[in-house]
Formats: structure tokens, C-alpha cells, sequence
């Protein structure tokens, strides 16, 4: 009878251990050999782990806020080459309570059959509640009932259609607050992350 002896290799829990507490010392600015002690643990570490946590939220809400505007500048632009068709307004009014907007319903006709759409105008989502009602109700005097609009329409699906499609202020206004606050997350983050290269 033969015996055997299995060698199993060793798992490399040193290497992980230790690349997780250079990560953990990056952030909590701690020494090595204050891992898992209570001082480590601390009030301290655990504000800044809470505080490059919401560095971390900033960068992503940030992003996500970019990423929105710039599809929208993107689109807007291959709006204007889209054909037209002149529609009548069907609804116009003020909605929301905390986004404030105007919400102008309308209609148009291509190949004899009767289209909907609806377009907030692209109206500016900042300021005080006060200003941004005024601007929603000034935008819903223009386009009130019965007003005529060119419908910009997408050949490919009719029924998706855009009026007004100019690239407001607004528009650069909330990309620039998005990348703001990307920019503000990431400058937040910079500290720990030179640390933990460079560990």
C-alpha cells in the first residue's frame, strides 16, 4: 500500500492582508501596526472613512449628472437636422412643487395621423423656488393654448418629436455643476489615493 501525501500550496492571505491594510492605512492615515487595535478604529478613522465615502457619492452623482447633459447637448444637435412640421400647443401649465417646471403639451400631424408630444422647454432646474416658477409661467404665457410651434420630428420614429430644440444656458448650467462636483469628489479622494500607491 502506497502512501500519499497531497501538498496543498499555501494561500497568500500575508500578500491580501497586507494589501488590504496599505488600502485601510491610505485612508485612515494610521500606521500598520494600528490595524485592528482599537486606535485604529477609532472616532477618527471612521469620520474619514465616512468623509471619502461621500467624496465617493459626489464623484459618482457628479458623473451620472455629466453624462445626462452631455447625451442631451448630443441629441439637441441631431435634433435640428430632423425634418419639421408646424404643431398646435394643447395644454400648457406649471407643474411640480420642488422641480418647477412648465409643461407644454402639444400636437402635429405627419402622413395624416395625429401626434402628441410634451417638452418642458428645457427649463433652467436652479434657482430659488420663486425664480423658477416665474421663468415656468413667463415660458407657459409663450406657448399657451392654441399657439403654433415647429415640431422637429425624428424621421425614423414619428412619433418621438422635440420643439424648441435650442441648447440653453440651462443645459451648460447643469453640466457644469455635474463635473463641479465629480471634480470636488475626486479632489477629495487625491490624498488617500497618492498614499496607497505609494505604499
Amino acid at each position: 500500500m502506497v502512501n500519499t501525501k497531497v501538498i496543498v500550496p499555501a494561500a497568500k492571505s500575508g500578500n491580501q492582508s497586507r494589501s488590504l491594510r496599505n488600502i485601510l492605512q491610505g485612508f485612515c492615515k494610521a500606521p500598520l501596526s494600528q490595524l485592528g487595535g482599537v486606535k485604529f478604529w477609532g472616532p477618527l478613522c471612521v469620520k474619514r472613512l465616512i468623509y471619502y465615502a461621500v467624496c465617493l457619492v459626489l464623484v459618482a452623482v457628479g458623473a451620472v449628472l455629466a453624462a445626462i447633459e452631455i447625451e442631451t447637448l448630443l441629441i439637441n444637435r441631431e435634433v435640428t437636422s430632423w425634418p419639421t412640421t408646424t404643431g398646435i400647443v394643447v395644454e400648457a401649465k406649471v407643474v411640480g412643487e420642488r422641480a418647477i417646471r412648465p409643461r407644454i403639451v402639444y400636437q402635429y400631424r405627419v402622413d395624416s395621423v395625429i401626434y402628441q408630444g410634451e417638452s418642458s422647454l428645457n427649463a433652467p432646474m436652479f434657482g430659488g423656488k420663486r425664480k423658477k416658477y416665474d421663468v415656468a409661467q413667463e415660458l407657459v404665457r409663450q406657448y399657451d393654448v392654441g399657439h403654433h410651434v415647429t415640431v422637429h420630428f425624428n424621421p425614423d420614429s414619428v412619433s418621438q418629436s422635440v420643439i424648441a430644440p435650442v441648447i440653453t444656458w440651462a443645459i451648460y448650467g447643469r453640466l457644469a455643476f455635474g463635473v463641479t462636483i465629480c471634480m470636488l469628489g475626486l479632489a477629495g479622494m487625491v490624498g488617500p489615493i497618492r498614499r496607497i500607491v505609494s505604499g
